[in-house]
């Protein structure tokens, strides 16, 4: 029962995800990108934070990346109700052995939005657990369910910063 309700909420928030991700800030004078764009051709230049010199982001690669980072989180929300640690590396759905590599590739649009920063920060604490349950730590489980607290709201909330950073980029 734990797994459909999981996999229910977690197409449902890729849906949302993806609706949230191919919206464009392009006005009628550009034409909009697709994902049938190779990602080496499509990427966006963006001045750093602190004003320094621009450099390229790879919209699309980096939205295959948010789209897997969405599924892994909604994953690793519910991580903590699975019975065992031994569970956790063959859920049927997502990729959460590669969610700090997508969390890395992501911390890219920190250069347009720094406040995905902080997002970016939550989610490595959650992830360095994940990991050592991965690795067949079961204390991780009893920890995971600690550091993400009872605000499974605020939890899903942590994604958000990640829109306006695609905007920002000219994603």
């Amino acid at each position: 029962m734990i797994q459909r309700t999981m996999l229910g909420l977690v197409i449902g928030i890729a849906a949302l995800s993806g609706a949230a991700c191919s919206s464009s800030s392009n006005s009628g004078s550009e034409p909009s990108k697709s994902s049938s764009v190779s990602p080496d051709t499509t990427a966006a230049a963006v001045s750093n934070s602190t004003g320094g010199a621009a450099s390229a982001i790879d919209c699309v690669g980096l939205k295959d990346d948010f789209g897997s980072l969405t599924v892994n989180w909604q994953l690793i929300i519910q991580l903590p109700n699975q019975a065992s640690v031994a569970e956790w590396a063959t859920l049927p759905v997502g990729s959460i052995s590669e969610f700090g590599q997508q969390l890395d590739r992501l911390s890219a649009l920190q250069q347009s939005d720094p406040s995905v920063g902080d997002s970016i920060a939550f989610m490595s604490g959650a992830n360095e657990i994940v990991q050592r349950g991965l690795s067949g730590d079961e204390t991780a489980s009893p920890a995971l369910a600690e550091y993400l607290g009872d605000d499974v709201s605020g939890l899903i909330m942590k994604q958000m910063p990640f829109g306006p950073a695609f905007d920002a980029a000219g994603c």
